[in-house]
């Protein structure tokens, strides 16, 4: 497996890490079987991947552009590598 690189914060310099989630919905009780287990919860999981900035204490304008490029703060991607080339993407703007 490569390693990905993640490129550091443009404005202090430190470097970030991806995170990862794997998540199962619930559906209810009274849902179809064939997609959920006894209890309503799905039989399939999804996975969400972004990176988290390790921003100095005080690096505002690191944490505040990657929010705006919708790299962290809620934008979840189905991959690392899709993670990663957001975040590397941003220093280019």
């Amino acid at each position: 497996m490569n390693k990905i690189k993640l490129k550091p914060c443009p404005f202090c310099g430190k470097t970030p890490k991806i995170c990862g989630v794997e998540v199962r919905e619930y559906s209810g009780e009274n849902s179809l079987e064939n997609y959920t287990d006894e209890n309503g919860w799905s039989l399939k999981t999804t996975q969400g991947f972004w990176v988290q900035p390790l921003c100095k204490f005080g690096c505002v304008l690191g944490i505040a552009y990657a929010k705006a490029y919708g790299v962290v703060g809620g934008e979840k991607y189905a991959s690392p590598e899709a993670a990663a080339y957001a975040w590397n993407k941003r220093t280019k703007v």
